[in-house]
């Protein structure tokens, strides 16, 4: 830990359990609650979605996460910027084709309105 009160530490973790299950559940009302509009992420393939590529792979059904484990969270917070850094294990569909990948995941909130809201994340294959 770095920085912020425990409860802060713990407020980050809960908004990334939330989102997690935002996500499995394609709930984008959920969703928007613990995602900033200015989302920049990129996958373990290289690929860069925005807020708006997340909302249409959703909505059309072209993504559907299966699985998504989050062991070894560490949290670090610098005033309103949290930083999770975690192994993720999922399983999604996408666009019709099922991917299994086992990431390191570096991923940035942003306290906005008393609640934390991711708006970057980088996944970066494990071997």
């Amino acid at each position: 830990m770095t920085n912020g009160s425990p409860e802060d530490h713990d407020s980050l973790v809960a908004a990334h359990h939330a989102r997690v299950q935002a996500l499995l559940d394609s709930d984008l009302s959920a969703l928007s609650k613990v995602v900033g509009e200015d989302l920049v992420f990129i996958s373990a393939f290289g690929q860069t979605m925005v807020w708006p590529d997340v909302v249409n792979s959703i909505q059309s059904g072209s993504l559907k996460m299966l699985r998504m484990g989050s062991v070894d969270i560490k949290t670090r917070i610098y005033g309103d910027v949290g930083l999770l850094t975690y192994k993720a294990d999922t399983a999604s569909v996408h666009d019709g084709e099922k991917i299994e990948t086992s990431t390191l995941s570096v991923t940035v909130y942003i306290k906005r309105d008393g609640g934390w809201q991711m708006v970057s994340q980088q996944h970066s294959p494990l071997s």
